[in-house]
């Protein structure tokens, strides 16, 4: 997920069963503000698994509770993690599936 490569992501989180909120869980602003839903989008393309992406969504972060991400992890450096833990912090996940299904129109 965080090297974009949504295609491969998927078939490894549905045969797994991981809950499918990590895609845009992992990383808010960078999956939603940047590129990152119309490359999802473009990648994934079977209309069964956007339609089984969009079912799972809910608003709120699963990241919090269900899969715990260190701090570390999405950063080079301890500066970087921090800096997007910043950035989650300030992502409005009440309003995160209406959020993605507008990207998704798009």
């Amino acid at each position: 997920i965080d090297q974009e490569k949504y295609s491969q992501a998927m078939e490894i989180m549905r045969r797994q069963k991981i809950d499918l909120n990590l895609f845009c869980d992992m990383d808010p602003v960078r999956f939603l503000e940047g590129d990152g839903v119309a490359k999802f989008v473009t990648e994934v393309g079977k209309i069964d698994y956007l339609n089984l992406f969009i079912s799972c969504l809910f608003d709120g972060d699963i990241t919090e509770w269900k899969y715990r991400v260190p701090t570390w992890f999405h950063g080079s450096t301890a500066i970087e993690g921090k800096e997007r833990a910043l950035h989650k912090k300030k992502f409005d996940f009440t309003t995160k599936i209406n959020q993605i299904c507008v990207k998704m129109r798009e």
